[in-house]
């Protein structure tokens, strides 16, 4: 039995005491997805919340990356 590779968390960071953000890429009925969700403790374990986003990897991923590039530039951050 061949041995799923996914989910790959991408990027996780704290956002506060009992929650963080984590993006991942899932496969979803055969399809990748990107996932943007905040997830948070409860009774020791981690638990995906219902603030979020998920959208297919192939629709949707370059559309994503250039809108956080412009939110990016118009924050004056920097950039990627």
């Amino acid at each position: 039995m061949k041995k799923n590779k996914y989910p790959i968390v991408i990027s996780a960071w704290k956002k506060t005491e009992s929650q963080k953000v984590r993006i991942l890429l899932d496969e979803y009925e055969g399809e990748l997805m990107i996932i943007a969700r905040v997830w948070f403790r409860r009774d020791g374990a981690w638990k995906p919340s219902g603030h979020g986003l998920n959208l297919p990897a192939d629709k949707h991923l370059s559309k994503l990356i250039s809108g956080l590039k412009k939110a990016r530039r118009i924050n004056n951050v920097g950039a990627f």
